[in-house]
């Protein structure tokens, strides 16, 4: 995968498709490693937060209300992310099979 870079618009989804089975590496830059781990931590832990104020209040429709994913979803994600020297042309994956 390619996380072009760290808004959570393009990184956001990644730590819940690391949760559902995804294990392949995410090539992304440097700075962009960086950035994404503030973002998905602080996202992961937004959602942990808004998941137990709606089983505190009773307003889900989910018995219990849960989290798209957790810190520790996220910190797994971040663990994925492969930095790859920025402005340098670089190999990753292969070629369709002919």
């Amino acid at each position: 995968m390619i996380l072009s870079h760290a808004h959570l618009d393009h990184s956001g989804y990644l730590p819940a498709l690391v949760k559902q089975g995804f294990q392949g590496p995410i090539h992304c830059t440097q700075a962009t490693r960086d950035l994404a781990e503030v973002l998905l931590l602080d996202s992961a832990h937004l959602q942990e937060e808004d998941a137990r104020r709606a089983n505190r209040h009773g307003f889900s429709r989910h018995a219990p209300a849960l989290p798209l994913y957790t810190v520790a979803d996220a910190k797994r994600a971040i663990a994925g992310l492969s930095p790859l020297p920025a402005g340098k042309a670089a190999r990753i994956g292969r070629c369709w099979p002919s």
